[in-house]
C-alpha cells in the first residue's frame, strides 16, 4: 500500500475552495470533486442525486466567484508573523 502525501498545490486549492465567499457548501463540495479528485459531471450529479445542467452551472458559478473575487490559490498567512 503506497501512502499519498497532498501536494502545495492541492492544499492551496482546498483553501481556495473552501473560501466562504464562496457560500453554498455544494458548490464547494461539487469543485472539490471535480478539481481534486477528478470526478465526472455525471459522477458529482449522481451523488447529489441531482442532473448534469444543475452541477455545471453551479461550478460555473462557484469559479466564476473565484475570478471575480480575484480569490488567490495560496496558504493562508501564519497568524502572529
Amino acid at each position: 500500500m503506497s501512502v499519498k502525501n497532498i501536494t502545495d498545490s492541492q492544499l492551496q486549492m482546498i483553501f481556495a475552495i473552501c473560501n466562504p465567499l464562496i457560500p453554498v457548501r455544494e458548490s464547494q463540495i461539487g469543485l472539490a470533486l471535480r478539481i481534486l479528485c477528478g470526478f465526472g459531471i455525471d459522477e458529482i450529479a449522481e451523488a447529489f442525486l441531482t442532473n448534469k445542467d444543475t452541477i455545471n452551472k453551479r461550478l460555473f458559478r462557484a469559479k466564476e466567484k473565484l475570478r471575480i473575487e480575484n480569490i488567490k490559490i495560496e496558504l493562508p498567512n501564519e497568524r502572529g508573523k
